[in-house]
């Protein structure tokens, strides 16, 4: 579904009723905005359109049940009086660049690794301070070590609406319909840690991987944006050279800090490892052993 709307005597889009729904929450476009799709017979405030209803009603906005005699204001002159083309063409609509856009694959995978490379860093700091002996779970191998990830990845959301790698990349979570709840979040950030990041399990995420880039790249979403109804937007949609410089060099940051927390469980960890598969053990062993012969 496509809608058009009225700004500044022109008209403008068309967009999908996710954008629309992202304007709305952003509150570059207010309830009462003229605006007509397919199946309208004339221009009405968007919150009678009937695409956009379930929203409105969600929101406690009282919604006419069949607005018809709604026009465009008498001040909007560039409008034209009849309302557009079932199947407006291209010519006939004036395209505005969108203040916010559905965030693709590539954004995503970067604010993702951000989030993780914090958290990472954060938790193997307090660790590291505390001189906390070694543990398998406190290993960013194991899947327990980011149950706490999703956590604070839901609380982020709900309450900022953003999360630290996101808010970097100037990416926010909206809700597609209605008002987020905390419990929309928590399922978001869990459904994105299971289908997602698979578990951090490295033989599930060669599955759960290519069939996230492929639903981004077809659908623009997720299955964990459409089942929690939250989907990230932006009004950056490219990346500036000091973008990626801060980008890469907070990674980069984030590896050596993590190398650093680690270093004493090194022997511990080889011993581990050793009980486990002995030959990955002295494999691993004479490995660092080359790296420290001058």
């Amino acid at each position: 579904m496509q809608i058009y709307w009225i700004e500044k005597q022109k008209r403008r889009g068309p967009v999908s009723v996710a954008d629309v729904l992202s304007l709305i929450e952003l509150g570059e476009l207010s309830a009462d905005t003229q605006a007509w799709h397919a199946g309208c017979k004339d221009w009405m405030p968007l919150k009678c359109l009937p695409a956009l209803q379930e929203y409105f009603r969600d929101t406690s906005e009282k919604v006419p049940d069949e607005p018809r005699n709604a026009t465009a204001p008498s001040n909007v002159s560039a409008v034209p009086e009849a309302p557009p083309d079932s199947s407006p063409s291209p010519e006939k609509a004036t395209t505005v660049p969108m203040t916010a856009f559905l965030v693709g694959f590539f954004p995503r995978l970067v604010a993702r690794l951000l989030d993780c490379a914090l958290y990472a860093t954060m938790v193997l700091g307090i660790l590291y301070s505390f001189h906390a002996p070694f543990s398998p779970y406190f290993l960013p191998g194991n899947p327990l070590f980011w149950l706490p990830f999703v956590v604070l990845e839901s609380i982020f959301a709900y309450t900022l609406r953003t999360t630290p790698g996101k808010f970097w990349l100037g990416i926010a979570l909206f809700p597609i319909s209605g008002k987020a709840s905390y419990s929309q979040c928590l399922c978001r950030s869990l459904l994105a840690f299971s289908l997602g990041m698979g578990f951090m399990i490295p033989i599930i995420l060669l599955v759960s991987f290519p069939f996230c880039v492929w639903s981004i790249r077809r659908n623009k979403l997720t299955f964990w944006d459409a089942r929690s109804g939250i989907a990230p937007f932006s009004p950056h949609p490219s990346f500036s050279p000091l973008r990626i410089l801060s980008i890469g060099f907070t990674l980069f940051l984030c590896l050596q800090l993590c190398s650093l927390f680690l270093e004493p469980w090194i022997p511990d960890m080889l011993r581990d490892l050793a009980t486990q598969n002995p030959d990955a053990a002295n494999w691993l062993h004479d490995f660092l052993s080359s790296l420290e012969t001058p």
